[in-house]
């Protein structure tokens, strides 16, 4: 009975903690589309320091997608594979 609520609980945590990254990717991308160019190079900056910043990735991926702000197609086009790239090699499930 009692592994039976373990599991329960184990469920419900992963759950929770599920839509807790769920709630943080979908905001970051909703700031990443509100970011002017000054402050996405900010982000810019702050990834090299600290690559494995996968929400300022986030923040960024949506700021060359959809952002008044962004650069040209064919430079956003590259930056946000950059990203993309980054993600798909470092951090898979996100």
């Amino acid at each position: 009975m009692r592994l039976m609520n373990f599991g329960a609980v184990a469920c419900a945590v992963m759950s929770v903690a599920l839509a807790q990254d769920a709630r943080e990717f979908s905001d970051a991308y909703q700031q990443g589309r509100k970011l002017s160019a000054k402050e996405a190079s900010k982000i810019e900056v702050k990834l090299e320091a600290k690559p494995g910043n996968v929400l300022d990735r986030v923040r960024l991926v949506a700021f060359y997608t959809v952002a008044p702000d962004a650069p040209a197609p064919e430079e956003a086009i590259k930056a946000r594979r950059r990203h993309l790239s980054w993600m798909a090699e470092h951090e898979p499930d996100s």
